[in-house]
């Protein structure tokens, strides 16, 4: 039987070499295991942070259409409907065509693109003849079931222009100054007097352009604050604007992403709250 001569090298026994496996496929295991943590665990903050700022995002949408609203030389611009946790808001806005937004894309893209553009105030708008051409829309704010997300209500947002009767825009085009415009648009205690409604009933949405602001909404619920203070659930006042929009808003977290089953009231709802005062011209 021959020797190795001293100083030749020496290979690897078999037992060697499966130890050898055997360490490298566990610590390929155990890096894995925590890269995988490390990268589920900041996709759960993320969505998490994203769906803590959906709440704020829907408000943010809503206010900016109130603050909107356009009420010159007309009568029932603003509708509001009490469906217990699922009212209806429905409000005619004027923006500068300058700020006309794009087609808005459905989810929360659409929201993104929607909430992100620069949109005229209402302050500078409502009571005051237009500083230049006007988009005149209704919008509304409904919620129906949620089709990607059964069990939940989904909140839609609809838009369709609206061309008032020429006799309605008359007296802000006579007008001499901003003034005097805001001043014939008021009658006796700062009321408007009576002109061509526009909201007379919930409006139909079938021309309209409609886009799913959130899927899993459990409640949508508003108030209106009268100029006397009185908070009514409904709003369907002709002659005047409310002084403030109280919202309750009642969203839920996608399950989906820490992987449980997608079921109606197997997550606890996050409240967002607001009050929204709107841009009425004063006395």
């Amino acid at each position: 039987m021959r020797r190795p001569a001293p100083g030749a090298s020496r290979g690897f026994t078999l037992i060697e070499l499966l130890v050898a496996v055997a360490v490298a496929a566990l610590l390929v295991t155990l890096v894995g295991t925590i890269l995988v943590s490390l990268l589920e665990h900041d996709r759960e903050l993320h969505a998490t942070l994203l769906e803590e700022r959906v709440g704020s995002a829907i408000l943010e949408l809503v206010a900016r259409d109130l603050k909107s609203a356009y009420a010159h030389g007309l009568s029932a611009t603003l509708l509001g409907l009490d469906r217990g946790t699922a009212d209806e808001l429905h409000v005619l806005t004027a923006r500068p065509q300058s700020s006309a937004v794009e087609g808005a894309e459905p989810g929360g893209a659409g929201l993104a693109r929607f909430a992100g553009s620069a949109l005229a105030t209402g302050a500078e708008l409502h009571g005051q003849p237009p500083p230049e051409p006007l988009r005149l829309a209704k919008v509304s704010y409904v919620l129906r079931p949620s089709r990607s997300a059964p069990g939940y209500l989904a909140l839609l947002r609809a838009e369709q222009p609206y061309q008032p009767p020429a006799a309605a825009l008359l007296p802000a085009l006579e007008a001499g100054s901003a003034a005097e415009a805001a001043a014939s648009a008021r009658g006796p205690r700062g009321q408007r007097p009576r002109g061509p409604a526009v909201f007379e009933g919930s409006p139909d949405l079938g021309q309209a352009q409609v886009f799913e602001v959130y899927d899993k909404v459990r409640a949508f619920e508003l108030r209106y604050v009268r100029a006397d203070g009185q908070v009514l659930t409904e709003w369907r006042e002709p002659a005047e604007l409310p002084v403030a929009i109280q919202i309750q808003l009642q969203v839920v977290p996608d399950p989906r992403r820490a992987g449980q089953q997608l079921e109606a009231g197997g997550e606890p709802p996050r409240t967002y709250q607001t009050v929204i005062a709107l841009p009425i011209a004063q006395p």
